[in-house]
């Protein structure tokens, strides 16, 4: 991919943003987060085989080592949404471009950020990060891009600033109850430039407990059957059938709730047993999860490999306890 790299890439973000009130008991957990939305242009560095890209996501900024109203403050952000991609492969006018197959891509970025309080309307910021684009290997090739960065931003609050009180006595443990979700799940993904879409599919057994109140730690077993590990075993020559394509994998997670109903999860899992390790027996997941009800949830989530996405995963729970 190193025929792509022609210059540095360049962007610019436009964000509105709001911190959150201290009305509800999360708020507080966090430290009073900020959340908004951005849109960005990206100049790629590759304008013959790449061009410029254009994002919208919504995202969430956790203050931490810092309150809301120190001079300086450290914060963490995170955000995810869609991007537009100019340039994708084509056979014959861009065979070069192996890392974006699809104009339409998941975009995520993650961020450490400083401010400084200029005022108590203007500050100043500036942050390392990563931005990430791929299409969850919907369409081929997807290598996908990871653009590191450095940023420096302004920022003008309009209004008048508002206290909030404290609610940090909230912090205790609200369960000790041990949880088991039944998750089944599945997804769309490419083996080669031009196959046809296959559908992967997934059965799993989470085992969690909630650790503070808004948090909570996770274990889980699963199955999961991707068609396009056949194909490569085919094509390595390695005799095989479709059931021994099958793998087993346990993950540890951490989960976080914006609320009741709302979280987002982090998990890094392991393969025991993976016909086809191609990619390692290393894999990791983040996904955004909704409860439909007391014992129902949703999961949108991408499940990755050596940094590469491997697909967009869509899931449902049910909730034995």
């Amino acid at each position: 991919m190193r025929i792509l790299n022609e210059r540095h890439v360049t962007a610019g973000d436009l964000y509105i943003a709001k911190k959150t009130s201290g009305a509800q008991a999360w708020h507080s957990f966090f430290n009073y987060p900020e959340y908004g939305l951005v849109v960005a242009a990206i100049d790629l560095g590759s304008p013959t085989y790449l061009g410029n890209a254009y994002c919208a996501y919504p995202y969430m900024n956790f203050p931490f080592l810092s309150n809301a109203t120190s001079f300086i403050r450290l914060d963490f952000k995170i955000g995810a949404g869609i991007g537009y991609v100019e340039k994708i492969y084509h056979k014959k006018n861009n065979y070069k471009n192996i890392a974006i197959g699809s104009h339409l891509n998941a975009f995520i970025n993650i961020q450490l950020r400083a401010t400084a309080n200029v005022s108590s309307s203007w500050a100043v910021s500036s942050g390392i990060g990563l931005m990430h684009l791929s299409n969850g290997s919907f369409k081929k090739p997807n290598l996908g891009l990871n653009i590191p960065s450095v940023s420096l931003g302004v920022q003008y609050a309009f209004g008048e600033q508002v206290f909030v009180r404290n609610l940090r006595n909230n912090y205790i443990r609200n369960d000790s109850i041990w949880h088991y979700n039944i998750w089944l799940s599945g997804g769309v993904k490419s083996y080669v430039i031009g196959s046809d879409k296959k559908m992967t599919s997934g059965l799993s057994l989470e085992v969690a407990r909630r650790h503070l109140r808004y948090t909570q730690y996770a274990g889980t077993v699963e199955i999961l059957y991707d068609p396009t590990d056949y194909e490569s075993l085919v094509d390595a020559d390695i005799q095989t059938n479709r059931f021994q394509t099958i793998k087993i994998g346990v993950t540890a997670g951490y989960e976080f709730y914006f609320g009741e109903k709302l979280s987002t999860n982090l998990q890094l899992g392991l393969y025991v047993y993976a016909k086809n390790k191609e990619y390692g027996l290393a894999y990791q997941r983040l996904s955004l999860r909704y409860a439909l009800a007391q014992r129902m949830k949703l999961h949108l989530g991408l499940k990755t490999q050596l940094g590469q996405a491997d697909y967009v995963e869509l899931a449902c729970a049910y909730s034995l306890r």
